[in-house]
């Protein structure tokens, strides 16, 4: 799944230790959509993605790669958005170690067709 917005939000970096003694990082971040009616979505980054979001900076705008999963706990459900790609589209501020693409306009021709 991919959606795409403008960073609103990048949370502090936490981190732990798993049940086998492996070190975990992850952190999160928001960002908010460009509709009509703008919606703020919280994405989560572990381990090695977390590069990534040191480049990035509010007011970015990007367009995330992400996958969707929900787990029970204590009878409640969660869903959690964790990213695995993020791009940064061009013409928001320069940051260098995203990918970046163009945000381009298709070009508008005044020939009619008929």
């Amino acid at each position: 799944m991919e959606l795409e917005g403008k960073i609103f939000i990048v949370q502090p970096e936490q981190s732990g230790t798993g049940k086998n003694d492996k070190i975990w990082k992850k952190q999160g971040f928001i960002i908010e959509t460009e509709e009509q009616y703008p919606k703020k979505v919280l994405f989560t980054a572990w381990n090695e993605m977390l590069d990534m979001l040191s480049f990035l900076k509010v007011g970015n705008k990007v367009k995330v790669s992400f996958r969707c999963e929900s787990r029970s706990f204590n009878d409640k459900w969660y869903t959690d958005l964790t990213a695995w790609k993020i791009v940064k589209i061009e013409g928001t501020a320069v940051a260098s170690g995203l990918e970046t693409v163009s945000e381009t306009e298709p070009e508008k021709s005044d020939d009619l067709p008929f």
